[in-house]
């Protein structure tokens, strides 16, 4: 999989916000600049702008060329955009809970929904990954994305009032998302160790050990042997 030089620069740009910020603290983006637009403003359309605006064309333009020469895998419409899905899901999902959430726990608790929603993308990415690695179909809906959806019909459900007499508490959101967070944190670190031992085992190699060229080449010689 080929990431742009963009990927690599927005990596670099929000290191460095995060510097400046720490340094100089948030008021920073309090600032109004332009036609009453705040510094964070500003921010937000620069890096949504420059990463459409220096990836997408040449994202378009490969696959484009792909199709034309025909050097890629030659898939029809509906799989080609296969895993675009898993993100989607992710995307309105996460729209329903921000929007309809009967305590609005977009405001209560964002520092933990940005790493939840930020943990269910790496994994949705990670697999997308090893899926093009090893020339897998992808999954159209990631499997941590289930008990999103159960905390989401949870904390948007419209008629406790009405069932029980009492809407769900602030408090009791804020629990089920922290203890979804957890579980989601967990089950990705476990995917990626999962992974990485499996990769070592087919290569017969130690993770974070380089091993004499020489060795490695005796190493594999024996256990072909076997």
């Amino acid at each position: 999989m080929f990431l742009p030089w963009a990927y690599d620069v927005t990596m670099w740009g929000v290191s460095l916000t995060m510097f400046i910020t720490t340094l100089l603290g948030p008021s920073i983006w309090h600032y109004r600049i332009f036609f009453d637009l705040s510094m964070a403003n500003m921010f937000e359309f620069v890096l949504i702008g420059s990463g459409i605006v220096t990836s997408h064309p040449i994202i378009l333009k490969n696959i484009y060329m792909s199709y034309k020469n025909k050097t890629g895998k030659m898939r029809p419409i509906l799989e080609a955009v296969r895993p675009l899905f898993a993100f989607l899901w992710l995307f309105v999902i996460t729209l329903i809970w921000s929007l309809y959430s009967r305590n609005g726990i977009i405001n209560l608790e964002p520092r933990i929904l940005f790493l939840l929603f930020g943990t269910l993308f790496s994994n949705i990415a990670s697999r997308l990954i090893v899926a093009q690695m090893s020339d897998t179909r992808c999954d159209a809906f990631n499997i941590l994305m289930w008990p999103l959806v159960a905390t989401v019909a949870i904390s948007c459900f419209p008629w406790y009032k009405q069932l029980w007499g009492v809407d769900i508490a602030a408090d009791t959101e804020r629990w089920i998302v922290q203890a979804l967070t957890i579980f989601v944190t967990i089950a990705h670190i476990h995917y990626g160790q999962g992974v990485v031992r499996e990769m070592c085992d087919h290569f017969n190699i130690r993770c974070f050990k380089i091993t004499n060229t020489v060795r490695a080449e005796q190493e594999l010689e024996q256990s072909a042997t076997v």
